[in-house]
């Protein structure tokens, strides 16, 4: 297996995970923050309160990685970026943070708000950041239209079976299509489970080294890492 850089010297990463079910779910995400948290990496969840309580019981009574109710968070949309920027601010080295930006429920407006929350979350971290940050997208609840835009607004996909870059992915030019009226229409819930795009073999994702940032971690180097086993 080929190993990944050191995580000091790997760049900022902005991922989607599909997840299915309650074990699903854990079974990506548990791994994610033990293995950071074993690394001595700082972990910010900001995942609903249910999908707290789920992961609290995968892990088992281990302690470190910190918890916010994405819902209290979230619930303003435009408060998302800021608080990752603060958990980034007040930490040094790697780091690494699970949100959960969109849920069942949300209105169609806050859902254009999220999306572009997540295209601009591909130019509001300096690109050189160790900040490897996973968002969470229920593949079953959640709409079609809603989880084929998490393909164009994160480089990479990762579900049960695979880690891919996603060949959706607009990069930048996500964040002016989120500003479209047909994307009001959008439903927070679906009635059929979601098949992603296909992707072609070997697919990679787009690099954000042409970015800038408010959010800067000087003297890192940025480089591209392979696609890591389940996160590890």
């Amino acid at each position: 297996m080929t190993l990944a850089p050191a995580r000091s010297q790997q760049s900022y990463r902005h991922e989607a995970f599909l997840w299915h079910d309650a074990s699903d779910f854990t079974a990506g995400i548990v791994p994610f923050i033990t293995d950071g948290l074993e690394a001595g990496e700082p972990v910010m969840v900001a995942v609903s309160a249910q999908h707290t309580k789920w992961l609290r019981d995968a892990l088992d009574g281990q302690a470190g990685a910190e918890f916010v109710d994405i819902e209290e968070l979230g619930r303003n949309p435009a408060q998302i970026i800021p608080a990752w920027q603060q958990f980034l601010n007040t930490r040094s080295g790697p780091v690494r943070g699970i949100g959960e930006p969109i849920w069942p429920g949300r209105r169609p407006e806050e859902l254009v708000e999220c999306q572009l929350h997540e295209a601009l979350l591909n130019i509001a971290i300096d690109p050189e950041t160790p900040f490897w940050l996973i968002c969470s997208y229920d593949a079953v609840t959640l709409s079609p239209a809603v989880v084929e835009e998490a393909h164009r607004s994160h480089p990479v996909i990762v579900d049960a079976a695979s880690y891919r870059g996603s060949a959706h992915y607009t990069g930048t030019r996500t964040s002016r299509r989120c500003s479209q009226p047909s994307l009001l229409s959008w439903s927070g819930h679906r009635s059929q489970p979601y098949s992603p795009p296909t992707t072609s073999a070997g697919s990679t994702p787009t690099s954000n080294s042409s970015c800038t940032s408010p959010v800067s971690r000087p003297g890192r180097r940025a480089i591209s890492p392979p696609p890591p086993n389940n996160w590890r």
